[in-house]
């Protein structure tokens, strides 16, 4: 399915109008239906829809692991059938809503933080190189974003090179894509970081978090409840990572201050 349409438009440049074609990124309504009852839709990017699938039933706690999958079809209306080994009450879940792309979900009590399993018996820590090698890199692989300006890209990474990237018109649906193929291909997170485009929101970081993720950076900005949750949980939460400069809003002590190479 394509990512990108050509359109009419009109363009006014200096001290002119002018009819030109276009790119223009697709937003497409993704239905997923778990065990044939319709759970949600969701409007995204069109390509790795299953990858979409899985991060965001893992991300709303609706499945433990992939494991609890006994199989997903991708139908010829690219909408998910998913089916797992045990039967799932959608009661209390958001059957039949749509979310657009701007939206998120990860809201969060108190007894909920307590359960997360965050893995802390590995101590990553991350160089000032490293980080400027991520955005760099992020910004090199953001074709969609060059052709269109309309949409984010997260990428994911281990402490020597990018493992995973994606692009989607909704900052959320970036983390769901990296989440579900880290799920599909049984890759550990505990130990991985995660940079990204999008505004670090509350339901952004508790969606890195619930993967055990604990170090999360992006080139925009970050939230009051975000940064609360960081602080809380002793997770790397870093924001405005653009260019060699970065704001560190919580757990400064796993920067370590090394020299950026001439080349990044």
């Amino acid at each position: 399915m394509n990512v990108i349409q050509n359109m009419q438009i009109c363009k006014f440049k200096i001290d002119k109008f002018e009819d030109v074609m276009d790119e223009l990124i697709v937003e497409f309504s993704f239905e997923i239906f778990i065990n044939d009852e319709k759970l949600i839709t969701l409007m995204c990017t069109p390509s790795n829809l299953e990858c979409l699938a899985v991060g965001y039933l893992y991300s709303e706690g609706i499945i433990r692991n992939y494991s609890d999958i006994e199989e997903i079809l991708i139908n010829k209306n690219s909408n998910a059938f998913v089916y797992t080994h045990d039967k799932i009450d959608l009661t209390c879940k958001h059957s039949n809503r749509t979310k657009t792309s701007g939206c998120g979900n990860g809201s969060m009590s108190d007894i909920e933080f307590e359960k997360l399993n965050i893995s802390h018996n590995i101590d990553l820590n991350i160089s000032v190189g490293k980080i400027a090698e991520m955005e760099n890199s992020l910004m090199k692989m953001s074709g969609l974003f060059n052709r269109t300006g309309g949409v984010h890209n997260s990428s994911l990474w281990d402490l020597n090179e990018m493992i995973m990237f994606h692009e989607d018109i909704g900052r959320h649906n970036t983390v769901d894509k990296i989440i579900g193929e880290a799920l599909i291909k049984d890759i550990d997170l505990s130990d991985k970081i995660i940079f990204t485009s999008g505004r670090i929101s509350s339901e952004m970081l508790i969606k890195s978090v619930k993967a055990g993720i604990t170090i999360v950076i992006s080139r925009s900005a970050v939230t009051v409840k975000a940064k609360e949750i960081a602080d809380k949980l002793g997770i790397t939460l870093i924001g405005f990572s653009r260019k060699n400069r970065f704001n560190i809003y919580s757990d400064k002590n796993s920067v370590v201050n090394m020299k950026i190479e001439k080349d990044v």
